[in-house]
């Protein structure tokens, strides 16, 4: 990757400006580099320190994995979004409300030809429509019935027939939700402990019908799966007990 090269000599095409606010400090590149410029320092001393001329390393911040790079000013370091300032170094200050993303949504290319302005709700549209947001899936599949999540629901000549259980996350027949919820009857009467025999008439618990739910897979099984009075059934059980038995060596 281009930010990774830690030569001072400028790449073939690469221009150089400096950094918003930090000029005469600091300079960034429209390939995404950033570099600390050669200058006097104050270090409390009437001549000062010269710092020489260098390549800054960058490297992914924590929250989003974007590449971040720390910059000082008065001998405060602060860390920077290096898409942000390479944009915003380039074109100004950005409007507030608005975002730098990524058009390949690679977070470490931050040439200047990558990076567009945006808004979070656009930016996060086109991710989760390229798949690059699994862990909103459970989230998005949730929000049943919302405007901007119609791709969940199952339409017939444009009229709405099913809808993702936010549970089981199956599609199943818009009768079986009742007004509001986001989770199918089946499924909010099994959390409830409650099974329906029939044609929906008769109601009995689980454990009349000899079923029970594990409190560590939650899935019900016979009762004949569980130790007596357990609240876990054997497998999980079994399992718990070869992860104690690994960690105590």
């Amino acid at each position: 990757m281009i930010y990774k090269n830690k030569s001072t000599v400028s790449l073939e095409g690469e221009i150089w400006v400096d950094v918003l606010y930090y000029d005469g400090s600091y300079s960034v590149s429209n390939l995404g580099r950033v570099k600390s410029e050669q200058r006097i320092v104050n270090n409390g001393t009437s001549s000062g320190r010269i710092v020489n001329e260098r390549m800054l390393s960058q490297a992914k911040n924590n929250q989003d994995n974007r590449l971040a790079v720390n910059l000082s000013i008065n001998n405060k370091p602060n860390t920077h979004d290096v898409s942000v300032l390479v944009w915003e170094s380039f074109n100004g200050e950005k409007p507030e409300g608005k975002v730098v993303t990524h058009k390949n949504k690679d977070q470490r290319d931050n040439r200047l030809c990558n990076l567009i302005l945006t808004t979070w709700s656009e930016s996060h549209s086109i991710n989760f429509r390229l798949g690059l947001l699994p862990h909103l899936e459970k989230i998005h599949a949730s929000m049943v019935g919302s405007k901007w999540n119609e791709e969940h629901g199952v339409y017939v000549d444009g009229i709405l027939t099913e809808i993702l259980c936010n549970h089981c996350f199956q599609h199943k027949a818009i009768t079986m939700f009742e007004a509001t919820r986001n989770c199918c009857k089946e499924c909010r009467l099994l959390r409830a402990g409650i099974v329906e025999v029939g044609k929906m008439t008769r109601i009995k618990t689980l454990k009349e019908v000899g079923l029970k739910r594990c409190t560590s897979c939650t899935d019900i099984k016979p009762l004949s799966s569980f130790a007596k009075d357990a609240s876990k059934c054997i497998p999980c059980r079994k399992a718990r007990t070869k992860e104690l038995k690994l960690l105590k060596r």
